[in-house]
C-alpha cells in the first residue's frame, strides 16, 4: 500500500480539509521514464489553479497513450511522478467503508451515484496531494521526533490523550487505531514546518487583536474562573488503601504550594498526572453549567473560592485534584485574553491555506500527474450521463473562530 493511501485511511473524517491543502507544492524531480518521454499538464483537482499565477483552474484530461509513465501501474487510480498513490482496490474499499459509515448514522437516506462518485473524486484528489506533500516535505529534511508528537496531541487533546478509556473512544469515533493517529499527526507536524518556512503560519498578537475587536459581540459569557489544577490520578473503583494512598499523596502536594512556598505552576509541571502538566496546570476559563469533568460539588466549590487560594483536595473523575483560582469575572463580554486561544485555531487554518496556495501556485508546473480515471469505479449518475473527469470541485470554506468558544478550555 502506498504512503499516500495509508494516510488517507488515517484521515477519516479530516479528509476534506486534507484534500484542499496543497496540490504540486513541491519541486518534484523529473519522472524518469525515458529521456525523450513528453510533458503531461499538471491537473489542480481542488481547482486551485493552473500554477501560471492567474488562478484560472486547468481542465482535467485523460493521460495520452504516450505520456510519461503511459501503460505503468494499470491498477493505480492515479500516478505522481509516475508513482502510484492509490490502487484501484483501495479506492473501492474506501468507498465501501465510507458509504457504510454514512448509511449507518441516524435518519440517512441511502447514498446515490452522484454521491458516491463525488467522494471517489475527494479521495483520488487527497492521495495525489498527500504524496506530493509527504514528497515535499521529504525532501526538505523535515524531522519530527516522538516527544514532538506526544506533545502536540496533548495540546490538541487535554486530558482525553492521557484517559486511556476517553483516548480510545475519540479513536473510535474515527475509526483509526493509535499508531496511525500518531503517525497521522506527524505528517501533519512536519508539513506545517514545512509551510511555516514559506511565511507566517502563526497569527500575530496583531491579527488576533483585529479580528477580536471587529468580533467583540460574539463572546458573551457568563459567570467564569481560571485555574490551574494539581491532579493525583485514581480510578473511581479503586480499592480503599489505593484511595488513602492517593489522599495522602494530594496533601503533601498541597502542603509544597501553600506553606512550602513553592510554585504552584512549576509543582504541576513536575509532579501533576494530567495532561495539562505541560501548560503548568493552567485549565483556562471554566464557565458556571459548562465545566468538563466536574461535578457541581466541585464546581461550587471553585466559585466560592478567593482568588488567590488553593482548594483543599477534591475528588473528581480524574482522581484527586487541587486548584489553584487565578481569576474570577461576572457575566459580561469576554476580554481578549480569555478567547485568544479560542481565535488563535481558525486564523491559524487561514495562514495555512493561504500558504498552501502561495506554494502551490508556485511550483506546481513541476508536477507530473497522470489520472487513470477508467480504474475508479465510476457510476451512471441519475438521468443516464456518464460521468467522467474529476469533475467541479466542491470547495470547502475557512472555518470561522466559533462563537461560543467550545473546545477552547
Amino acid at each position: 500500500m502506498s504512503a499516500a493511501s495509508r494516510t488517507i485511511r488515517r484521515s477519516g473524517a479530516r479528509l476534506a480539509p486534507l484534500a484542499f491543502l496543497v496540490l504540486g507544492s513541491l519541486a518534484a524531480p523529473a519522472c524518469k521514464c525515458g529521456p525523450d518521454a513528453p510533458t503531461v499538464p499538471s491537473v489542480d483537482p481542488a481547482g486551485g489553479g493552473s500554477g501560471d499565477g492567474t488562478g484560472a483552474a486547468a481542465e482535467p484530461t485523460p493521460a495520452p497513450s504516450d505520456a510519461p509513465c503511459g501503460g505503468a501501474h494499470p491498477d493505480a487510480v492515479a500516478l505522481v511522478n509516475c508513482e502510484p498513490v492509490m490502487t484501484q482496490v483501495e479506492l473501492a474499499e474506501e468507498i465501501r467503508v465510507m458509504v457504510e459509515r454514512y448509511e449507518r448514522l441516524p435518519g440517512r437516506e441511502p447514498t446515490t451515484p452522484e454521491w458516491r462518485n463525488e467522494r471517489r473524486r475527494r479521495l483520488v484528489r487527497a492521495a495525489v496531494q498527500q504524496a506530493l506533500l509527504e514528497g515535499w516535505v521529504h525532501g526538505r529534511g523535515v524531522q519530527v521526533t516522538d516527544e514532538d508528537v506526544v506533545e502536540q496531541i496533548r495540546s490538541e487533546l487535554g486530558e482525553t490523550f492521557d484517559n486511556d478509556r476517553l483516548f480510545e473512544r475519540f479513536l473510535a469515533q474515527r475509526g483509526v487505531s493509535r499508531e496511525q493517529f500518531i503517525e497521522d499527526k506527524r505528517n501533519e507536524i512536519a508539513i506545517d514546518r514545512a509551510l511555516a518556512e514559506q511565511g507566517q503560519l502563526e497569527p500575530s498578537d496583531d491579527d488576533i487583536a483585529q479580528f477580536y475587536a471587529a468580533n467583540r459581540e460574539r463572546y458573551q459569557e457568563g459567570e467564569r474562573v481560571r485555574v490551574r489544577t494539581i491532579t493525583v490520578r485514581l480510578r473511581t473503583d479503586a480499592p480503599e488503601a489505593q484511595v488513602t494512598e492517593a489522599r495522602t499523596r494530594i496533601d503533601a502536594l498541597r502542603r509544597r504550594v501553600t506553606t512550602g512556598g513553592e510554585d504552584f505552576a512549576a509543582v504541576a509541571t513536575s509532579d501533576s498526572e494530567s495532561a495539562d502538566r505541560v501548560r503548568g496546570g493552567d485549565r483556562g476559563w471554566i464557565a458556571r453549567g459548562r465545566a468538563t469533568g466536574l461535578d457541581e460539588n466541585v464546581e461550587a466549590a471553585l466559585f466560592r473560592a478567593r482568588v488567590g487560594t488553593v482548594t483543599e483536595p477534591l475528588r473528581t473523575e480524574l482522581g484527586f485534584q487541587i486548584f489553584e483560582i487565578l481569576d474570577h469575572r461576572p457575566e459580561g463580554y469576554r476580554e481578549l485574553d480569555e478567547v485568544r486561544d479560542v481565535l488563535y485555531a481558525p486564523l491559524r487554518r487561514r495562514n495555512r491555506d493561504r500558504l498552501s496556495q502561495e506554494v502551490e501556485n508556485s511550483l506546481i508546473r513541476d508536477a507530473q500527474i497522470v489520472y487513470n480515471e477508467d480504474v475508479w469505479g465510476l457510476e451512471t449518475e441519475t438521468g443516464g450521463a456518464e460521468p467522467s473527469g474529476l469533475g467541479e470541485p466542491v470547495a470547502e470554506p475557512p472555518a470561522e473562530p466559533a462563537a461560543d468558544g467550545s473546545g477552547a478550555h
